[in-house]
Formats: C-alpha cells, structure tokens, sequence
C-alpha cells in the first residue's frame, strides 16, 4: 500500500511538472507571436508613448491629460519669471532613457476659497491664497525587472528673475508641510530627484496583515493610516 501511495505521489508531481511546462510553453509562444505581430518588445517608457496616443482619442479636449511643465508669473499681465516641471528620464529611439521629458498628469484647476499656512518657526506661519491644481499620474511599469523610472522637479528661472520653490506635503485642506526650499533666480536650473515608492493595495495589506497579533495588526493600521494621509506631494512656488 506504502508503494501504491509512493508510486501515486510521484506521478501526480509528473504530472504537475509537465502541465507547468506546457503553460510554459504557451506563454512563450503567444509572447514570441505577439512581439512579431508589433515588431519589437515593448518597453514600459513605449507603453506611456502609446498611452498619450490613446489618450488623445479617448478624452475630449477640456479633460485630455497635459505635460507638467508650467510658466511662473505674478500675474497674467506679467512675463514668466520662469518655468516649473516634473520629468523624467525616458522617450529615447529604443525605449531607453534619454533626454528629461515632462509627465503627463490628469489635472483638476480650483480657485481658492480660503488661505493655506505653512510654519516658518514655533511662533510664525505664512499665509498664502492662490490657485490651486490637483495632479495623477498612472506611472506604467512592467514586473520581472526593466529599467527603474526617475522623476525629477525641474525649475528653471530666466535671466533677471527670481522665484522661491518649496517643496512638501499638504498636511489638510489649509496646511501645508514644507520640506525642502530653495531660491531659483538669474537663469538657475534646480533639479530635485524624487523618490518614488507604492503603498500596497488594501487587499495585499490585509493578507500581509492576517498572520499578525492584534497588537501588530493594529500598530500597522495605524501606520498605513498615516501613509495614506500624507502621500499627497505639494509644490509651492
């Protein structure tokens, strides 16, 4: 009986094995038919160049996602003091990175309807009111490795003229966190890296989660909690 049992096992572990081979084997087939039918292999950077293709014919004009690269100035009577945008390294010949290009971001304008602050010191908070606009980015990337993508603020500033670019979180509806400031005047050029991570989705944050103590499960609710309160990026110019 040990034998039939042993015999049975072992078949059954056969038979797994060649079934997993044969999925294999279809999957590279249908890749190798697929990447034919296109003429190369698609990089993610090429998957973004196809998706402002596509884009562009499935949002109406007033909707359409736009570069994000924006004029600085005082007001519409006034010239640009200089220009503000996030890039990234990619849109090269063969799907490599190349030359800075601005991301394409959805975006939401509103006008202000009350100040935001940000503190200077313990006792000292600066008010400001202007206009406000609310970015996304799909970021594409593939799994099984590629190339990583960097994104970079870029502010450019022209010659004679100044601007103070600040950098942080938007803490609530009228506080800002500032992080880093810096002051771009006479044709300076500041590049700031950014570094991008993703939070895991709600469901691979519960089954990470199930093995956990109550204790643990707590603490690490009450963490993702705080990440996902202050995710939201914020650049003051």
């Amino acid at each position: 009986a040990e034998a039939r049992i042993i015999a049975t096992l072992d078949h059954c572990s056969r038979v797994c094995d060649q079934l997993t081979e044969g999925l294999d084997y279809i999957e590279a087939l249908l890749r190798k038919q697929v990447i034919a039918a296109i003429g190369k292999e698609v990089s993610p950077f090429e998957f973004d160049e196809y998706m402002r293709f596509h884009n562009r014919k499935l949002f109406a004009d007033a909707f359409a996602p736009l570069p994000f690269c924006f004029p600085v100035r005082r007001s519409a009577e006034h010239s640009p003091e200089g220009t503000l945008s996030i890039e990234e390294q990619g849109g090269g010949t063969d799907g490599e990175p190349s030359m800075g290009t601005p991301i394409v971001t959805l975006v939401a304008k509103a006008a202000s309807h009350h100040p935001m602050y940000f503190p200077l010191g313990a006792s000292t908070n600066v008010s400001f009111n202007a206009d406000r606009y609310l970015h996304a980015w799909l970021l594409h990337q593939f799994s099984g490795g590629g190339p990583s993508r960097a994104a970079r603020v870029v502010s450019r500033a022209r010659q004679f003229s100044s601007m103070i670019v600040i950098v942080g979180r938007i803490a609530s509806a009228t506080a800002f966190e500032p992080k880093y400031a810096a002051i771009v005047q006479n044709k300076d050029e500041l590049s700031i890296p950014l570094d991008l991570s993703t939070i895991p989705t709600a469901k691979e944050f519960k089954d990470a989660i199930e093995s956990l103590s109550p204790e643990q499960q707590a603490f690490a609710k009450a963490f993702r909690s705080m990440q996902l309160e202050s995710t939201l990026f914020g650049i003051l110019v």
